[in-house]
């Protein structure tokens, strides 16, 4: 997304967000240059909708570590929708996806945070998918505290590696996780 730590920390602890008069229009404006002026002249139509939408949750949750499989499921109502949604300057659904996503994004905030502050044991055999994005969506909020608390692990075995002490790991994440 390119924010700063400050920016971030901003935008998850600001309001739900919502969309203003000149959103609608600016919706209506890129529609506009889209289908007329774009050197390609393509249509806004469904099956474009569904790319739209597609790649909206791909920017916002690349590695599926935000989202869930019933997140994604309820934005499929729109995947047929989100052309006619854009033409006629609605974007709520867009909004109401990005305070979805905020709202657990925040969340994971705390786990790892919380996940910091519990006993790390090494013993287990297990391996943390780094690159998530040919994964599936995380069935349930225990699949994906469990792809978190892999994560955590990871990322301080990966510091400790390096010969960080265990007050520097947890600063170092604690900052990165904020």
């Amino acid at each position: 997304l390119g924010l700063t730590a400050f920016q971030g920390q901003a935008l998850l602890q600001s309001d739900t967000l919502a969309p203003a008069e000149k959103h609608a229009k600016e919706s209506q404006l890129v529609v506009r240059l889209i289908e007329h002026l774009h050197y390609k002249g393509s249509e806004l139509n469904d099956e474009m909708s569904k790319k739209i939408l597609d790649k909206y949750i791909a920017i916002l949750d690349p590695n599926k570590m935000y989202f869930m499989s019933k997140d994604i499921l309820a934005f499929d109502v729109w995947q047929s929708e989100m052309d006619d949604f854009i033409k006629e300057g609605k974007v709520k659904a867009a909004y109401d996806i990005f305070n979805l996503f905020k709202e657990r994004m925040q969340k994971r905030v705390d786990f790892a945070l919380n996940q910091l502050n519990q006993e790390m044991n090494f013993d287990t055999d297990e391996a943390f998918q780094w690159d998530r994005e040919k994964a599936e969506w995380p069935m349930d909020e225990k699949a994906l505290d469990d792809v978190w608390r892999q994560k955590v692990k990871n990322d301080y075995l990966s510091l400790k590696l390096v010969d960080k002490a265990p007050e520097k790991i947890k600063e170092i994440l604690e900052k990165r996780y904020r």
